[in-house]
């Protein structure tokens, strides 16, 4: 009895219209028009062939007329495209082919993978191609190492991600886009020789691909990061070049690489980031402006960053030039209206000025023509002009500014500015470092108070190692007395005081040292009013002192000298229990505290046996070591 369908065993051939079958089983049900073929299955149809281990199809109003199934190790052979997977469905009412598990799109030199693919037809051309699960699209292509003809290689292009859409048109792969996590290696190639490997990543990336197949764009979006390893003797960049944005766009033919959005490029000990970043390979040149509120910044190791609104660097030569830059050399910043770096951290800057004021529009600053920045050395700079809110109060025909990051350098000294209830707007600090050799320096320091009146400081250091070292501080205090600075030059409107103060230290030998501190004051009153910290103003006596000591192997002699003087009272000069408080009393002479001398220590001499002291305006002790009782005996 006929039950509708036919079943074939052995070598079976099916044929119906342009569509044959091949297979060791194959079952068919006419009313249906649907069949199953099982045992080495290929099939053929109109320019492609299929080969699977079972194969159904089921009859449908969809273009070919049929929707498949097919199972294990399943082919599709299109003549230049391969399709293969474990599980493969075509609908041929949506026109979309699914693919599982292990599945391929394979073109003559490129591949799509994933654990899923899905590809969607336009009629008999394909349109679409989605990968999820570990997608991966790799390229091959042929390159030279060198100029010689014989040093053609093979190389890969590799894109990775979670998610890919491929998109065709005209059944030509047109571009690719990797989703969440994509990854890509990129192989640079010019005139057929290999110019180096580039690495991508980020969220998102762009393939896109010329009517020959050829890469002409790579997009990366999100998290942007990549890095170019040059070809050893190919590429005119010779070390590797880091970079990473929010977006980065590569046109691979016109050889130009655009970031955008917290972009940066570092290259050796060079960085340079922006809002907007432009590198052209062709040139080498890396240009930088400002974009969403990102101002382009120069940063160098070792180095403050130089920052400007335009910024050009070529990665070749390591020169460039920045158009109204900024920068912070030691503790002060540098303002130029266009800045040309040159190899070896060397700035030359036009139209440039110099303040330790932070701010973008400074109260004061020195301005000059021309001004040459030399990294951890100096400032050079002619002529230079000094500016007080914008009006000109000193004039250099040439200034050298020390920039040696510790070292010692002669070179001029930038102030500070403030104001105060009552001193008024003021400037401190400005002066000059001279230092005159390795074993002698001199500064020289100026403040100026436009309701106070302004103050000069000098000193002098020495110092030889191991013998001596000292300083010699000299202050002079002008004063104007009705606190209007334009009275500053009349002398019957100031009061000048001085202060001088000399530390010596020497190593006479080992066994000789001398100390000496002299303080000299022209008024009691001048710490008070001048000192800038609140210990020094409440100091009610300056101290002038010297000592002397001289070691022997059982003996040593010490002599001091103290000279203390009066600054201004706090309360009265002299203790109710005698001239000198403390637990002690010493012995007083009738006209102690009658003399108008100060107290002065001459000598003392110290005894482990017995003390002779006497105490007044001058006294001496004498000492001797004990005798031993049991004294040793010294054997040679």
């Amino acid at each position: 009895m006929f039950t509708g369908h036919l079943e074939a065993h052995g070598k079976v051939r099916f044929v119906q219209e342009q569509q044959t079958v091949e297979s060791r089983e194959f079952i068919y049900w006419t009313k249906l028009d649907s069949g199953i073929a099982r045992g080495d299955v290929v099939m053929t149809q109109e320019g492609r062939q299929l080969t699977a281990a079972e194969f159904r199809t089921v009859e449908g109003p969809g273009i070919r007329g049929a929707s498949f199934y097919a199972y294990g190790a399943v082919v599709v052979d299109e003549g230049e495209r391969k399709i293969a997977a474990d599980l493969m469905h075509y609908n041929d009412i949506t026109s979309i082919m699914t693919l599982s598990g292990d599945a391929k799109v394979a073109e003559v030199e490129r591949q799509l993978m994933g654990a899923t693919i899905r590809l969607v037809y336009n009629g008999e051309q394909l349109e679409k191609g989605y990968v999820s699960g570990g997608a991966e699209a790799i390229s091959r292509m042929d390159a030279r190492l060198t100029e010689d003809e014989n040093s053609w290689r093979s190389f890969t292009d590799i894109l990775t991600s979670q998610d890919m859409e491929a998109t065709f048109v005209d059944d030509r792969l047109e571009s690719l886009e990797l989703q969440n996590m994509a990854s890509s290696v990129y192989h640079v190639v010019e005139d057929s020789l290999l110019q180096g490997v580039n690495y991508a990543s980020g969220d998102t990336i762009i393939i896109g691909l010329d009517s020959t197949s050829a890469l002409v764009r790579l997009t990366v979006k999100g998290g942007a990061r990549g890095r170019f390893e040059p070809e050893s003797n190919n590429a005119q960049v010779d070390t590797v070049v880091l970079y990473h944005a929010e977006f980065i766009d590569y046109d691979i033919p016109g050889q130009v690489t655009y970031m955008e959005h917290a972009a940066r490029v570092d290259y050796r000990d060079n960085g340079l980031s922006a809002g907007s970043l432009t590198l052209t390979w062709d040139d080498n040149l890396l240009r930088a402006e400002k974009a969403f509120d990102e101002t382009p910044s120069l940063l160098q190791r070792g180095s403050e960053p130089m920052i400007g609104e335009l910024m050009e660097f070529d990665l070749i030569e390591e020169k460039g030039r920045v158009f109204r830059g900024r920068t912070k050399l030691e503790n002060g910043y540098y303002h130029g209206q266009v800045v040309h770096r040159h190899p070896g951290n060397i700035y030359y800057v036009k139209t440039s000025l110099f303040t330790t004021c932070d701010l973008d529009d400074p109260h004061f600053y020195f301005e000059s023509n021309k001004m040459k920045m030399i990294q951890g050395d100096k400032v050079v700079a002619r002529p230079v002009v000094f500016y007080l809110a914008d009006v000109p109060l000193l004039a250099l025909p040439y200034a050298v500014f020390p920039n040696k990051g510790g070292g010692r350098r002669s070179g001029w000294i930038m102030p500070g500015y403030g104001e105060s209830a009552r001193d008024g707007q003021y400037l401190k600090g400005l002066g000059y470092f001279w230092a005159i050799n390795d074993y002698m320096d001199e500064t020289t320091t100026m403040n100026l108070f436009d309701r106070k009146g302004f103050q000069l400081h000098h000193r002098f250091r020495y110092t030889t190692r191991y013998e001596y070292r000292g300083n010699i501080r000299v202050s002079q205090f002008t004063t104007i007395l009705n606190r209007n600075i334009a009275d500053i030059s009349n002398k019957d409107s100031t009061a000048t005081k001085w202060f001088a103060e000399w530390n010596h230290s020497q190593t006479i030998d080992p066994t000789q040292h001398l100390n000496v501190s002299a303080k000299y004051i022209s008024d009691p009153q001048t710490l008070r009013n001048y000192a800038l910290d609140r210990e020094t103003r409440l100091k009610q006596q300056m101290l002038s002192s010297a000592s002397y000591s001289k070691n022997w192997q059982n003996l040593t002699l010490s002599l001091a000298a103290l000279y203390p003087r009066s600054t201004w009272q706090l309360s009265p000069p002299f203790h109710p229990s005698g001239c000198r408080p403390g637990r002690r009393r010493a012995l007083q002479l009738p006209s102690a505290c009658q003399s108008d001398r100060p107290p002065v220590e001459v000598g003392q001499l110290h005894s482990r046996k017995r003390r002779y002291s006497r105490r007044a305006s001058r006294y001496i002790t004498y000492h001797r070591p004990p005798r031993e009782r049991n004294p040793p005996s010294h054997r040679f």
